[in-house]
């Protein structure tokens, strides 16, 4: 049997707090923990030990916790860390953070409620691994779909803007694959044939059939197929558009007609030379019957039966087809239908073709002679008789439509993949119709029915005005005010309104409480009105409580700052925004009332020959990552000199890139 619990390693120092963590982190038997008293020894038992996270303290003989931690980030990669510390320092906070520790937690005080919140913090760390993994599996999967077939294949919405599009389409336009997406099919194409393509485009939604036209741009003929897309009201969202290069068929094409043309010019010399002109008159109707549907058809091949020889001739390109040697024009019917995989089906159809003159419109498999794979062959028949009504010909076209069935396949693959990451999405998702006096679920998953307290979710529509249907009430987030549910975000969003990011307390019928975050937009048809409404909505009230206990931090922080006489400061490098503390007002000499701090504005505060230094430093810790520290020489408006100590630390962003500078200074005249 599979062990589905999660394999952690804890490492400190402390045997006793080791053993004391086993205990509890086991106890709910969904992770089995292993304890090593040293970093270095945690470093010999990582590889092979297939660890779903790891929990190390910071003081540790030999190597620290953040030591340990660079290692890890470097030669093994990305496996959740958690520090788990009594060193409460705000360095290490910072160190933990800037080396990638995915959770920072401090001990001391009652152990259960603290190996209670280590145990949730090792499962949300493990389950954002797993669903970042799926994430990317997912991605990579549809992507090789798209890239899998010939054709230039693209996913456009009702107003012919890119979604997604393959190499072959990024190349055929000259552009890269993440360059065409969001631009208008227009900008690729000139204004005749995009308002052709535009009436197809038209025509598909009006008949909500697929259509298959050929057309020029950029001098390459192209063969265009364009399906639609439907929404689960049966109305079309999407355009998937496969677009097949057939220059050199169309160039073989003329060839063949101007080859003709010059065939037809000879045997008119010779009709008028020799008395054959009733058979030579036959011969040429059935050249310019063969070549005329070949011309129809573009790169399909023509086929003719011969009932009174039992043989298949077949044109060059349905010889290519079938697997048949280009030097063989005919073969025996016997050989070929030995190679059709349905050759039941096929030969009934056929034969009613011939003997009760029905439509012989087929799509069957069949073992090309040639060995080559097997492909889906799509052929159309008719016979032909004479006027005492005797069959004379049967004649038909074929065409290789593999491609089209795989593309069709992989689509319907993507569309059921798509569908089913909503369904698993960690968060929850309703779509919503109606007004917001009469709602109705047309689609929910587990969460959202998690979320709303009430076993919904089935697949089938709810109306949650229905008594049977138990919903949550809604507050303000202090609690102090209801909040109709025909004034909550999905409401709002059926009468157009995009909510974003509200938050709510919502109770459920058992008082329970929680703090969820809601967006919510409206969903449009190619009329541009309203459809749906989406909603989105995440349970966040763990987040709410670390920012609060994050406040209370910055809070303790500045008192500290303040009752020590530090003046503290912050430059936003992405925004270009520098805020500052109280202080620094009285240090630099400026009013409070009418000076707004600007990192321009302080360097021309700063004593010219001490201005280089500062700007050295300041570039230093944006390079490094390191803390910099310089005494500097300020100029007040009353041209007294004063002199700062300043220094100046870092934050890195997920890519290890610096993205906002910490400083402090302090009065040191």
């Amino acid at each position: 049997m599979k062990d589905d619990r999660l394999k952690v390693i804890y490492v400190d120092d402390e045997v006793p707090l080791l053993q004391l963590g086993k205990i509890f982190l086991e106890r709910s038997g969904s992770i089995t923990i292993d304890t090593v008293s040293s970093a270095k020894e945690a470093l010999k038992m990582i590889p092979a030990g297939n660890y779903d996270a790891i929990i190390s303290d910071y003081q540790m003989p030999g190597m620290d916790g953040i030591e340990f931690l660079q290692v890890i980030r470097e030669t093994i990669g990305d496996i959740p860390f958690i520090l788990f510390t009594g060193r409460g320092r705000e360095e290490v906070v910072i160190q933990a953070i800037n080396n990638g520790a995915d959770f920072y937690l401090q001990k001391g005080g009652d152990p259960v409620p603290q190996f209670v919140e280590l145990e949730h913090k090792i499962h949300q760390a493990a389950f954002r691994k797993k669903t970042e993994g799926l994430l990317c599996q997912s991605e990579r999967t549809s992507r090789a779909l798209l890239n899998a077939t010939a054709d230039a294949v693209a996913l456009l919405d009702i107003n012919l803007n890119i979604l997604d599009a393959n190499d072959v389409f990024s190349d055929r336009v000259s552009s890269k694959p993440l360059d065409v997406i969001g631009k208008n099919l227009s900008e690729f194409t000139s204004e005749d044939v995009y308002n052709t393509r535009k009436q197809k485009f038209d025509e598909v939604v009006q008949t909500k059939r697929a259509i298959r036209f050929e057309d020029s741009n950029n001098d390459l003929n192209l063969e265009n197929n364009f399906y639609p897309i439907f929404n689960e009201n049966g109305d079309i969202v999407r355009f998937a558009v496969f677009t097949r290069d057939i220059t050199s068929s169309k160039r073989k094409e003329s060839e063949l007609s101007n080859a003709y043309e010059k065939i037809a010019q000879e045997e008119e010399e010779l009709r008028n030379q020799f008395d054959l002109l009733a058979e030579s008159e036959k011969l040429v109707k059935a050249s310019e019957e063969r070549l005329l549907m070949a011309q129809a058809i573009g790169h399909m091949g023509c086929w003719e039966f011969d009932r009174t020889k039992q043989t298949f001739w077949g044109s060059v390109e349905a010889r290519k087809i079938l697997g048949i040697p280009l030097d063989c024009e005919e073969i025996s019917i016997a050989d070929l239908e030995e190679r059709i995989i349905e050759n039941e089906f096929s030969k009934e159809s056929f034969l009613n073709l011939i003997f009760n003159n029905t439509e012989y419109n087929i799509t069957y498999k069949v073992n090309p002679l040639d060995g080559s794979p097997h492909k889906i062959v799509h052929s159309v028949g008719k016979v032909e008789k004479d006027s005492e009504g005797k069959i004379t010909r049967v004649i038909g076209v074929i065409r290789d439509v593999t491609q089209e069935k795989l593309a069709e396949k992989n689509l319907i693959y993507v569309n059921n993949l798509l569908e089913s990451l909503i369904k698993q999405a960690p968060y929850a998702i309703l779509l919503i119709r109606g007004t917001p006096e009469n709602i109705t679920v047309i689609i929910n998953n587990r969460f959202s029915s998690q979320m709303l307290g009430d076993p919904v979710y089935s697949g089938d529509p709810v109306d949650v005005n229905k008594p049977h249907v138990t919903l949550p009430r809604f507050f303000s987030t202090d609690g102090t005010k209801e909040i109709e549910l025909k004034d909550m975000p999905g409401s709002r969003a059926l009468l157009g309104e995009y909510v974003n990011r509200e938050e709510y307390l919502i109770r459920l019928p058992n008082e329970t409480e929680y703090i969820g975050e809601i967006n919510a937009f409206p969903l449009f048809d190619e009329n541009n009105l309203i459809i749906a409404g989406a909603v989105v909505a995440q349970d966040v009230t763990q987040r709410k409580r670390d920012e609060d206990v994050r406040d209370k931090m910055v809070e303790a922080l500045s008192l500290s700052l303040a009752l020590s006489k530090v003046g503290y400061w912050e430059y936003d490098l992405t925004e270009e925004i520098l805020t500052w503390s109280d202080e620094l007002f009285f240090y630099f000499g400026q009013d409070p009332l009418t000076y707004k701090p600007s990192i321009e504005g302080m360097r021309t505060l700063i004593q010219p020959d001490d201005l280089p230094g500062f700007n050295r430093m300041m570039q230093n810790t944006i390079d490094t990552g390191e803390t910099e520290s310089r005494n500097i020489r300020i100029i007040h408006p009353d041209t007294s000199i004063h002199t700062l100590k300043v220094v100046i630390s870092a934050k890195k962003d997920d890519r290890g890139v610096v993205h906002r500078l910490f400083g402090t200074c302090l009065d040191i005249s």
